[in-house]
């Protein structure tokens, strides 16, 4: 089932349906200020419970996967183990200290990357 978001026009009847202004008023009204913590919580980014590999045995040519050592998303321990489901060859680029977003200041990684592809290719 597909997850459709409210539309800011479905938010504010539902409110009204309930004698609302805003989710915050609702909120105020059932929860005593003391109890709150007055701050966003600081929360990791969210992993899935499964990993989503079941595609990767349907792939037949060369792979290279470039990760960073500190992906919240995902371990290089689950990179190696995810490559070894590719039918093809593989190659992974780790990024040392990097996150999900592959930043470095230290390494040219598309350049990194190229490299290996360029390497797989090569076999």
């Amino acid at each position: 089932m597909a997850f459709i978001p409210h539309t800011k026009a479905d938010v504010a009847a539902m409110l009204a349906a309930i004698g609302v202004s805003s989710l915050e008023e609702i909120f105020d009204r059932q929860i005593p200020q003391a109890v709150r913590l007055g701050r966003a919580l600081e929360l990791p980014p969210g992993k899935p419970e499964q990993p989503r590999t079941e595609h990767l045995p349907r792939i037949g040519v060369p792979t290279v996967f470039t990760q960073g050592t500190s992906d919240p998303f995902g371990t290089i321990e689950e990179v190696h183990a995810a490559a070894q489901l590719v039918a093809a060859a593989t190659e992974i680029v780790e990024i040392a200290g990097a996150r999900h977003d592959l930043g470095s200041k230290a390494l040219d990684v598309p350049a990194l990357a190229v490299d290996a592809a360029l390497r797989l290719l090569a076999r």
